[in-house]
C-alpha cells in the first residue's frame, strides 16, 4: 500500500465582523504570494423580486 499525499481541505471565511478580512495584505505577505481575494456578497432582504417601476 502506497502513502498518499494529504490533499489540502475547504475552508470557510470566518464571518463579516472578523477585521482579517477587511485588512490589506503586509508588503511581505504579497511578496510570498500569501494573499486571497476576498468577495463580500449580501442579500437584500427588502427586495421582493418585482420588476415594475414603483412610480407606476
Amino acid at each position: 500500500m502506497s502513502e498518499q499525499t494529504p490533499q489540502p481541505q475547504p475552508s470557510v471565511a470566518p464571518g463579516l465582523e472578523d477585521d482579517e478580512l477587511h485588512r490589506e495584505a503586509t508588503d511581505s505577505e504579497k511578496a510570498a504570494g500569501d494573499t486571497t481575494k476576498v468577495t463580500t456578497m449580501s442579500v437584500d432582504e427588502n427586495d421582493n423580486g418585482s420588476q415594475e417601476s414603483p412610480n407606476s
